[in-house]
């Protein structure tokens, strides 16, 4: 599990993406899934910006196998939408992943 906040205490916020798709890359070449914690919505607000749709749609391209919700789920004030929400972001950013391509990345 790949949790971005505790990350960023230990190395720089410009070197976490790096290390994202770095542990993703190793985790998928081992067969591994790998889980990124994510704070989308920031727990309180019911609208997604782009900001948080971009960061879902780049952690679907990367390869990430799930991504767990925490504080929308959690306190946030409507935790049934922002699962939909996230379901349906995630199944519009898995539009765009070629299977075949990923095969034969992995597979070099």
């Amino acid at each position: 599990m790949l949790n971005r906040n505790s990350l960023s205490h230990s190395i720089s916020p410009e070197k976490l993406h790096q290390l994202q798709n770095f542990l993703t890359e190793q985790c998928n070449l081992m067969g591994k899934p790998i889980i990124v914690e994510t704070t989308n919505m920031n727990g309180q607000n019911l609208h997604a910006n782009a900001r948080e749709i971009s960061d879902i749609e780049l952690s679907v391209l990367s390869g990430i196998d799930v991504i767990l919700l925490d504080q929308e789920t959690s306190n946030g004030p409507a935790p049934v939408d922002a699962i939909k929400f996230v379901s349906r972001a995630l199944a519009q950013a898995e539009t765009l992943i070629d299977p075949g391509k990923r095969y034969l990345k992995m597979k070099r």
